[in-house]
């Protein structure tokens, strides 16, 4: 149980708490913890990509000020070169909307589709040719199928990669990409 786990640390033996996501900062079940290791003097960063909350809820309650702010360009972190590729079979009307995100199981079950699969991936490889790629994919067997369609074009290239693989798999596996011996990796949740 949570209360169980939280009590295994004295606030004490902490200085800091960095808070990676820090958009949930606000949330109680965040607060019940910082609030516990805040009341023993611990002082908290915390770090967002995305720093609005769809609750409106202001990081102020938790955060006292702003100690850095990147600015995007245009509306993105870095410049991007964008090709836009229109598969016809794609039809997102079945998708339940989440939290302003679409269901995570009902578009893995519209990307899985052999067509839809298909229509991403060959433009896909037509447009990276040689160049190493990251792929992100809804869910594991999303990736799979992905990989498994580029591997039969081009054997051996690309890889899958997830949050509950075993640590010593995933780190060969970004070895091999890093080095060049992978040039696709398939991307859920990492």
């Amino acid at each position: 149980n949570y209360k169980r786990r939280m009590e295994r640390f004295k606030p004490s033996d902490f200085s800091l708490l960095v808070v990676d996501e820090a958009h949930h900062a606000c949330a109680p079940s965040y607060r019940r913890i910082l609030d516990r290791f805040m009341d023993q003097g611990c002082k908290v960063v915390g770090v967002s990509a995305t720093p609005d909350r769809a609750d409106e809820l202001a990081l102020g309650q938790v955060f006292a000020t702003v100690a850095y702010k990147y600015e995007m360009v245009d509306g993105w972190l870095v410049p991007l070169d964008v090709h836009r590729v229109y598969v016809k079979s794609l039809d997102f009307s079945l998708c339940k909307n989440v939290g302003g995100d679409f269901n995570q199981g009902d578009l893995g079950a519209v990307m899985e589709e052999e067509k839809n699969l298909h229509g991403v991936v060959v433009p896909t490889m037509e447009i990276t040719g040689n160049k190493k790629t990251v792929i992100f994919a809804t869910r594991v067997a999303h990736a799979e199928r992905m990989a498994e369609i580029i591997n039969r074009s081009k054997p051996g290239s690309a890889a899958t990669i997830d949050g509950k693989m075993a640590k010593d798999l995933r780190d060969k596996i970004l070895r091999d990409y890093r080095s060049g011996a992978i040039q696709y990796l398939v991307n859920v949740g990492i």
